[in-house]
Formats: C-alpha cells, structure tokens, sequence
C-alpha cells in the first residue's frame, strides 16, 4: 500500500516572526538568523520594507536582551 506521505515530515513552525525570504538562510525566521548574517543585511543598500524593518527590529531586541545578560545572572546568584 502506498501512501502520499512526505518524508521526513515537515515539522511545525515554532516561530510567528518573518521568515528571510532569500539567501543562505532563505526560510528560516529572523530571529534563528546568526548576528553576523543579520548585521550584514543591515548593511545592504537595496534592502526594503518590510524586511528593513523586520531586520532592524530583530538587532534591537538582541541588542537589548544581552543588556539585560548581566542582570539575570546576578539575579541567579
């Protein structure tokens, strides 16, 4: 008996940001996109809204969340 199943099965998306629509990391949502990758599309010229502001968005929420590193972990102690 053969079935239409697809192998492996596609895996449910955890993530509801924006996925990159293009690239190395095409598909994947921005906020699994390395720092490095994600600051050098920043830098693109050509790079429109929405993405300019997805991306834009995404390294201010990073940024602000290694701000806030030094103050868990001395909450932790």
């Amino acid at each position: 008996m053969h079935t239409n199943t697809t192998y492996p099965p596609p895996q449910p998306r955890t993530s509801t940001g924006p996925l990159l629509p293009f690239g190395k990391y095409r598909g994947t949502p921005l906020e699994d996109v390395p720092d490095e990758y994600l600051l050098w599309l920043g830098t693109l010229n050509d790079l429109r809204n929405p993405l300019l502001t997805h991306v834009l968005h995404e390294m201010a929420r990073r940024l602000t969340e290694k701000d806030r590193q030094p103050e868990r972990e001395a909450v932790a102690r």
